[in-house]
């Protein structure tokens, strides 16, 4: 019943995730929200604010084995509102582009927290690549 939508694996993980949402030239609206899997292709989010299908945000992701967040751009592919005491709204966001320092620390990440994640390193950097997420500089 619950196909899977990502190409790679999903590793579960408690990351405090800081949210960037662009007002469109007015300012940026900045809150706190939680991931709760990650893969290289995008992750599971937990919200306290409204977001809708379709929305980009940028992340400023806090990952253990880094001093600075990764930076990641991403875009929503699919929200749940969860009524309740605290409302989250949960949702799936793709990642649609990174810097290469961040790529390369994502990618680090992921292994340091299970080795096996990739059955090939290269093979998931040139689909990584070849994806047009990473943003030349």
């Amino acid at each position: 019943m619950n196909e899977e939508r990502r190409a790679f694996k999903r590793l579960p993980v408690e990351l405090k995730t800081h949210c960037i949402r662009n007002l469109c030239g007015k300012s940026h609206e900045y809150f706190p929200s939680f991931a709760k899997n990650i893969s290289f292709q995008g992750m599971h989010l937990i919200s306290s604010k409204d977001i809708g299908i379709g929305e980009r945000l940028d992340f400023a992701l806090e990952v253990p084995i880094y001093f600075i967040p990764l930076l990641l751009h991403g875009e929503a592919k699919w929200v749940i509102h969860k009524n309740g005491l605290n409302n989250n709204v949960v949702c799936g966001f793709k990642f649609f582009k990174m810097e290469p320092i961040d790529y390369k620390r994502l990618k680090n990440y992921l292994i340091s927290i299970e080795k096996e994640y990739f059955s090939s390193l290269n093979e998931a950097a040139s689909i990584r690549e070849d994806a047009g997420i990473l943003q030349e500089v």
